[in-house]
């Protein structure tokens, strides 16, 4: 029997896939919200662990052009995938800037 993890998310968290630069790794996010996200990457190698500050950026196409959300937060957890590592991410501050 696996032991069960406690949620501790404090937002509505919801399925969407965006491109996310982490600066020397590139990604996709699998679910997004105010206060956190996780995030695919097909590089295995990364040298992330629980604890970790982090500054992803995640362009979105919106109808009056492309929106960058700027992120800052700390890693919470890090699970090797098939062929790359999942982060997961508490939002410790979100910024947005069109990129014009």
């Amino acid at each position: 029997m696996g032991t069960a993890m406690k949620d501790c998310r404090k937002e509505e968290r919801f399925s969407v896939a965006h491109s996310v630069n982490l600066g020397n790794a590139g990604g996709i996010t699998r679910d997004f919200s105010t206060s956190g996200m996780y995030i695919e990457t097909a590089m295995p190698d990364m040298p992330y662990v629980p604890g970790d500050k982090i500054g992803p950026t995640i362009k979105l196409d919106c109808p009056w052009g492309e929106l960058i959300l700027k992120c800052n937060g700390e890693i919470v957890r890090v699970e090797n995938r098939q062929g790359g590592i999942g982060l997961a991410m508490k939002i410790n501050e979100l910024a947005m800037a069109s990129d014009s």
